[in-house]
């Protein structure tokens, strides 16, 4: 049976460093606190931006101190996750809400492949599709949210683009990666991927961008019209370089430089005459 080392041993960072980061924190808040009065908006929402930092700083530093060699390093990032959740909405700070956004979906990938004992699949799902299944779950939110801003939440209006943005973003990255390689657990070959699941996917991702598209135009979230749009044209790229490259070459690329040195003479003649 494993002896645990005693305390000195693995104790590996003085007590003076915890001191320091702890000083760190306090100092961004008071900082803060001061350039609120001055009302400089942006500068005060920084320093907070770096205490929330610090606060993850500190949480691993504890953690590298105190470890008992679990290696479940995603329960410090969810402990962090609930320091930074309310004091981004008591301190109306975006930049802070940002980061929280960051350090769940850190935390959603640690802990799903920290419970199927770092695999590659979780409850059948590979990380792509788990990133899709929680990037659709943060838009729910996030409209949720923006339905709210109109009658309890006024003093956090705009909060839900954060939270939509991100949302977002994750959905159309996990779709990008499976219209790829499908819900298939490793990039690195292995298997035979199958073109009707490619195909599938395809689908899913150019409906899920058309879906944006409207209700982007409905609802006049000028957002959701850039994703869809952006990631309407990387589909299309990523489709010719994946399918049709190889049999075109430099065809394309040639056509290609073309339009666009048309386009934007175009677009230069029209601003010009304006």
């Amino acid at each position: 049976m494993p002896v645990r080392e005693s305390s000195e041993s693995y104790i590996s960072l003085p007590s003076n460093q915890l001191l320091q980061v702890e000083f760190a924190i306090v100092s961004c808040l008071l900082l803060s606190r001061r350039l609120r009065l001055r009302d400089l908006t942006w500068t005060k929402r920084s320093v907070e931006l770096a205490g929330g930092l610090c606060v993850v700083g500190l949480s691993f530093t504890l953690a590298a101190i105190y470890s008992s060699g679990s290696g479940n390093w995603p329960a410090l990032l969810l402990i962090d996750m609930f320091i930074l959740l309310p004091l981004a909405y008591f301190l109306r700070n975006v930049l802070l809400l940002l980061l929280t956004v960051i350090i769940f979906f850190t935390w959603f990938g640690g802990v799903t492949g920290y419970s199927s004992g770092w695999g590659t699949y979780w409850f059948g799902m590979n990380y792509p599709m788990r990133f899709l299944v929680a990037g659709l779950s943060m838009v729910g939110m996030a409209l949720l949210h923006r339905n709210l801003e109109r009658i309890i939440l006024q003093a956090y209006d705009g909060f839900f683009k954060i939270w939509l943005a991100s949302g977002v973003f994750f959905s159309e990255m996990s779709l990008w990666l499976m219209s790829l390689f499908g819900n298939y657990g490793s990039i690195w070959g292995g298997r035979e991927i199958s073109g009707g699941e490619i195909f599938l996917f395809n689908i899913l991702w150019a409906s899920f961008n058309v879906t944006l598209l409207v209700v982007g135009s409905c609802y006049g979230l000028r957002m959701l019209r850039a994703y869809a749009i952006t990631f309407l044209v990387i589909q299309g790229y990523t489709l010719y370089f994946w399918i049709i490259a190889q049999h075109l070459g430099a065809v394309f690329f040639n056509f290609l430089g073309w339009s666009h040195h048309a386009w934007a003479s175009a677009l230069s003649r029209v601003e010009a005459a304006q």
